[in-house]
């Protein structure tokens, strides 16, 4: 039956300074043979001539008046650069500034902010290129230069790919450091006057550290590349929508309308193409007739005419509001779970809209009407492998936290760029084989980090359907849905620098599939459409998967109206789960299988309520970044009498939070960890810095079976540097009955928190503060020969004074209470 989620309101029972455990090291060599620094000298050699020609060639090639110059050096080193340690003597010693740092860590852009001082470094590697032998009579050769793989200038070919003309583009600016501030002001300022007087339409953005350009011709990007020394990148800058080919299926009627929700329900804001009001959804669209804030593109938002016929916001709109409601027919008067709010950033009759106009639209929804809840699923371009987070990604974290919105942003992980496969002719590797392919990484601003990153599984709820598609199962990955583009397999990070919980896309929901002819009359899923005479179409896409996740999340606000948004979150990934593949993806490894797949697919009914045997308990609590805390759960003592021994309870554990990102620096973007743990019946000493075994159920030959993971000591550890942290983690295990009376009855929930160690003194200050988490531990009684002996649920409450949350439902509230 079921019940309330149940809410732990106790303080921290301990609190202290975070203890990191040592590392062992491993077997080192006794005796290290001498260096051979012959290729690296070859290596310099041909740096340093490739350098001084193409800075040569650069400065020849400016030809506009532009009162300050500044160049850059990209320096890839052998590890991981320590921004801490060596940030400051580069500046120091060589007159190198960093203004970018990627390839985790291992890559830097400096600018030369000073000429003499850079000199210095020129000439230590000259003198190393021109040793006899390695080092000769250098008795104290320069450490620092023997970190360095490989440099090179940066160039306008480094800066300017190939783009057609004439395009809409996105600058991005160098950081804008402290020590090459007047430089970079008055660089600014000639290109701003630049723009002007070429008439190019244009829009900086600070937020990002972007200048939008519309329909600019490649000749005028040439010279801004070769002229302007802020810029170190250019991209092409359109939204779009990604949809192999479009059936419709013919109906007489929309065969529905809409019960309007309670008037304090949430509202989604839909940021897409328009939310047609000539369909069922019109009376739940808030956006007003006239002078309407949330129309970016001046077409009205209340219409949907992209690509002339079909619309697209209209079909997200349409799950978002009903959800899994519309399926598999829609009929008769269907009940809405939420109010629309329709932020329309693109037609294809008009330019692509600024990110700055799409940050003020959420912002507006935000502060005025309570929007905490947007789809987003339109994308820019996709993503490289192991590519840093784009400008829009990075904007939109930063509206999550630094702005201190309290939203989630449900986003799509893009639809595959490549033919759909056909197996009869197999003009390409075959599903699934084709997701190891660079086409098939997720789509800017998928990679959001505060936000939730949805793919796409083969399902389209119709409960008939014989033909599976591609896929074998409907609970598989669609052919279309697109994998994280962080390759921990290619990036060159050592075992203990790659994170297992770092990733997108987060979850995986409802999405069609194609079938084996490319099309998807049969395995698309239903949308609505504004097309007159169509009402309905077959399509497919992570474009639909993702309103369905929203739609959910407002289903968990109606409920629970006072959980964060990050709460929400946790809840919808805790609840997932991975789908059990077949043999087709045997010869897929499992790292990339973790990029697909994500957590899995969330199940409602867990996200929106407990029962008697499966109990979730929510914390929302803060902590200090170097601290660690602990929280007593207290479990009820009728599990003694159980006849199961080993696997009694499974836990399966969320940890989300929101951070405020660093950009241009991939390998500190996310600067703040937080992990949790639950271990035994220990006081905080034990636990804190010795390492100390979690409990774990190990032995036993069940657990294997079923899946579920054994729990390390943390959900995540930040001791090594250069790993990218993560704010989404979560793990799964099981523990027996021994384990439960060992121990008392009682766990210990630990969380501890640490900066990134790669940040700089003053950016550890600037981090040093309080940090809000979430997180969700499902627990769930597994019954002895199908029988149980007691609730759970109560033993869970009572035992820890635990809070039923408030919600909307009164009467599944009062049942709850009176049971107990």
């Amino acid at each position: 039956m079921a019940k309330p989620h149940l809410l732990y309101t106790k303080p921290t029972e301990a609190q202290g300074t975070y203890k990191q455990p040592a590392r062992n090291p491993g077997n080192q060599p006794e005796d290290k043979p001498e260096p051979n620094y012959g290729p690296m000298q070859d290596d310099f050699r041909k740096y340093l001539s490739a350098f001084q020609a193409a800075r040569m060639h650069r400065h020849q090639a400016r030809s506009l008046q532009v009162p300050a110059h500044l160049d850059y050096i990209r320096i890839t080193f052998f590890d991981v650069f320590d921004n801490a340690g060596f940030e400051a003597r580069y500046r120091d010693k060589f007159g190198l500034v960093a203004v970018q740092v990627d390839h985790f860590g291992r890559r830097v852009l400096f600018a030369i902010q000073s000429e003499s001082r850079f000199r210095t470094f020129l000439h230590t590697l000259q003198a190393f290129v021109d040793t006899i032998s390695p080092w000769g009579d250098l008795s104290n050769p320069d450490r620092d230069i023997l970190f360095i793989k490989e440099f090179e200038l940066l160039t306008t070919v480094d800066i300017l790919p190939n783009i057609d003309e004439p395009s809409d583009v996105l600058l991005s600016l160098v950081e804008k450091q402290l020590e090459i501030n007047t430089s970079f002001v008055e660089i600014q300022r000639a290109l701003f006057s630049y723009l002007d007087s070429q008439s190019i339409d244009y829009e900086s953005i600070p937020e990002n550290n972007t200048i939008q350009l519309w329909n600019v011709a490649l000749e005028q990007l040439r010279e801004l590349a070769d002229n302007f020394d802020i810029l170190y990148s250019v991209y092409p800058n359109s939204l779009g929508l990604v949809s192999p080919g479009r059936f419709g299926t013919a109906t007489r009627s929309f065969g529905f309308t809409a019960n309007l929700p309670p008037d304090n329900a949430p509202i989604i804001g839909v940021i897409d193409t328009g939310i047609s009001d000539q369909t069922p959804l019109a009376d739940l669209i808030i956006n007003s007739q006239e002078n309407d804030p949330y129309d970016l593109t001046g077409t009205n938002s209340r219409v949907d005419n992209w690509d002339k016929t079909w619309g697209h916001g209209t079909g997200v709109a349409g799950i978002a509001a009903f959800g899994e409601k519309l399926y598999p027919a829609a009929r008769g008067a269907i009940q809405a779970d939420a109010w629309l709010l329709s932020i329309k950033v693109l037609d294809d009759r008009v330019s692509r809209v600024s990110d700055r106009a799409i940050r003020k639209a959420i912002m507006r929804a935000y502060h005025e009407l309570g929007v905490r809840i947007f789809t987003l699923t339109i994308s820019e371009r996709i993503k490289n492998d192991n590519e840093t987070v784009s400008a829009l990604a990075y904007m939109l974290d930063v509206l999550a936290c630094e702005c201190d919105l309290d939203i989630l942003i449900c986003i799509a992980s893009g639809n595959m760029r490549r033919e759909i496969i056909d197996l009869n002719t197999n003009t390409c590797l075959p599903y699934p084989n084709h997701f190891i392919h660079a086409d098939n990484n997720i789509h800017v601003p998928a990679e959001s980090m505060n936000n939730l990153t949805v793919g796409a599984t083969a399902n389209n709820l119709n409960p008939t359907l014989q033909v599976a598609g591609l896929a074998n199962d409907v609970s598989f990955p669609a052919v279309f849905t697109t994998k994280c583009h962080v390759d921990f397999d290619t990036s060159g990070l050592t075992q203990n620098q790659r994170n297992k919980q770092f990733g997108k896309p987060d979850i995986l929901y409802y999405g069609g599939d194609h079938e084996r002819n490319g099309e998807k009359q049969v395995t698309g899923i239903s949308v609505l459409t504004p097309k007159i005479g169509q009402y309905w179409m077959k399509e497919t896409g992570t474009s639909y998967a993702t309103p369905f996740v929203a739609n959910l999340a407002a289903r968990i606000l109606s409920a629970y109206p006072k959980l964060s948004m990050q709460t929400v979150k946790a809840l919808i990934i805790n609840s997932a789960s991975l789908p059990r593949l077949d043999n087709t993806f045997a010869a897929l490894p499992k790292s990339l299988l973790n990029r697909v797949l994500g957590k899995g697919t969330p199940d409602a009914s867990k996200c929106l309520s407990s029962t008697d045997h499966q109990v979730t308990i929510i914390l929302e609590d803060s902590i200090v970044p170097e601290h660690i805390g602990t929280y007593t759960l207290k479990f009820p003592g009728y599990l003694q009498k159980s006849g199961r021994a080993t696997g009694l309870l499974a836990f399966h554990a969320t940890l989300c939070f929101k951070f405020r990102p660093i950009q241009h620096r991939q390998s500190t973007y996310c600067p703040v960890h937080i992990a949790f743990g639950i271990f035994k019946n220990k006081p905080l000493d034990e636990i804190n810095g010795k390492g100390m075994g979690p409990i774990r159920d190990e032995k036993t030959k069940e657990v294997i079976e079923k899946g579920y993971k054994l729990r390390e000591p943390w959900s995540q550890d930040p001791y090594y540097r250069g790993k990218l942290l993560c704010n989404t983690q979560k793990v799964s295990f099981v523990v027996g009955k021994k384990d439960i009376l060992n121990e008392d009855f009682t766990f210990k929930v630990a969380v501890n928190s640490k900066l990134n160690k790669l940040l700089t003194a003053a950016q550890k200050a600037a981090y040093a503060t309080t940090v809000e988490f979430s997180l969700v531990i499902r627990i769930e009684e597994r019954p002895y020969k199908n029988q149980y002996i007691g609730s759970l649920y109560n033993g869970l409450k009572v035992e820890n004074d635990l809070q039923v949350l408030t919600t909307l439902d009164a009467d599944l509230e009062a049942e709850a209470e009176s049971e107990l």
